[in-house]
């Protein structure tokens, strides 16, 4: 069979995430991280058409300190600490396969960032060395551990980077409207899914079009970067609106461990501090 290697690639994958994710369809009542449960709980929220911000009656002054892990309490209601994106993204997709079918969704993201991991290793170095890599990437026990978790960012992030250079690949040997279309809503889906992993997503862009520029010539270059622009402005800029709603302030995210007066460069970098030795 002549494309029996991605074939193999997709059925390995494919059987690895059902195991690993499997186990979320029937154990799925208790969680073993604060971050998750803090995220089913919003994300249920919105497949359910519900606010993300939760009305709490019996606030007091001491609920803005002593909070759940991710969470936080923004006067009188609890909203989520981070991860704004995933839970939009999530509570969609809930809103339409149902809660259940949700914990099967980061698998099968997981499947589409090895394949894609596969396809550029091949793009450089040929089938067979991207056939072995992609197998090494299949047994490295963290992926899977990380896939399983269904609210965890992580593979959903890497998965959709992943995706975004495949689709740029194609997008350079074809020239096709669909493939940077698709490499421009994968990235801004990247970006969405955690925010604060936009500097080094777009050092990476950055990286390209530098590359781009210095090998292809500006007449490339303006249509896919742009059209990148676009989808970035499209997705998050709504987002961020809503941060700001949440947390009274675009600038304002929920890392701030306790209520601040303070509004400068540094605090917003450095939620936790800056403490040089």
């Amino acid at each position: 069979m002549k494309n029996w290697k991605h074939v193999t690639v997709v059925i390995i994958s494919l059987l690895m995430a059902l195991v690993y994710s499997g186990f979320y369809t029937v154990n799925n009542d208790i969680f073993n991280s604060p971050d998750e449960t803090s995220q089913v709980y919003f994300i249920e929220r919105l497949s359910h058409g519900e606010a993300l911000a939760t009305p709490i009656n019996s606030a007091t002054q001491a609920s803005a300190y002593i909070v759940p892990r991710s969470v936080r309490m923004v006067g009188d209601t609890l909203v989520p600490a981070s991860f704004l994106g995933l839970i939009a993204i999530y509570g969609s997709i809930a809103a339409v396969i149902s809660m259940q079918g949700l914990f099967l969704v980061t698998g099968f993201i997981s499947i589409m960032g090895l394949y894609a991991y596969y396809k550029i290793v091949t793009h450089v170095w040929g089938d067979t060395v991207g056939l072995y890599s992609a197998l090494l990437a299949m047994f490295f026990p963290g992926w899977w551990y990380y896939s399983s978790l269904a609210f965890f960012p992580n593979v959903v992030l890497t998965s959709l980077v992943l995706w975004s250079i495949y689709s740029y690949l194609l997008y350079k040997d074809r020239q096709s409207f669909l493939f940077a279309t698709t490499s421009g809503i994968t990235f801004a889906l990247a970006g969405l899914v955690r925010l604060a992993a936009l500097p080094w997503v777009g050092a990476i862009w950055l990286a390209l079009f530098i590359l781009d520029l210095t090998r292809r010539g500006r007449s490339f270059l303006p249509f896919y970067y742009i059209w990148i622009s676009m989808a970035m402005l499209f997705l998050i800029v709504p987002l961020v609106l809503v941060q700001g709603s949440l947390y009274g302030g675009v600038a304002e995210t929920g890392y701030i461990l306790t209520p601040s007066t303070e509004s400068s460069v540094i605090t917003k970098l450095f939620p936790g501090g800056f403490h040089p030795r």
